[in-house]
């Protein structure tokens, strides 16, 4: 068999929620303008920080029977190569959370983020996929 240059490396393919899942890559602080307020609202340009995980290398996500019945937005995707960190911590741990996200994504280390994968469904996620962080992130050895 010859493999030429232009020859793809397939993507690993990842279920949805329910299913834990474990991510490698860098954590990154990310900037985006706030979707809810227009230009006569918001006129000095309010922007909203988020944490995303870049991947160490592409991702798809695909939707079987399981995954629609838990959500119908849960669409079949390909080369996911960043995902927004979500929680849903209690409001008091939430601080904290964010204080550990911000200097995991200054240390630029590798790092494997656990948790459930979910499809955007509103304006206020700003990448396709979301992972809904379940355990604190470890840095990778």
């Amino acid at each position: 068999m010859i493999l030429s240059a232009t020859t793809a490396i397939a993507q690993p393919c990842l279920k949805y929620e329910p299913a834990v899942v474990k991510l490698t890559g860098v954590i990154e602080r990310r900037k985006a303008a706030d979707v809810n307020l227009n230009e006569d609202h918001n006129p000095k340009g309010k922007w909203n920080t988020y944490y995303a995980i870049h991947l160490a290398r592409p991702i798809c996500m695909y939707s079987d029977s399981e995954t629609l019945a838990y959500f119908p937005w849960n669409d079949t995707i390909s080369n996911v190569t960043e995902i927004e960190l979500v929680n849903i911590f209690p409001d008091k741990e939430m601080d904290a959370q964010f204080k550990k996200w911000k200097n995991l994504s200054r240390s630029r280390k590798e790092v494997i983020v656990t948790g459930k994968l979910e499809h955007a469904f509103n304006g206020n996620q700003y990448t396709d996929v979301l992972i809904d962080v379940q355990v604190p992130i470890e840095m990778k050895k």
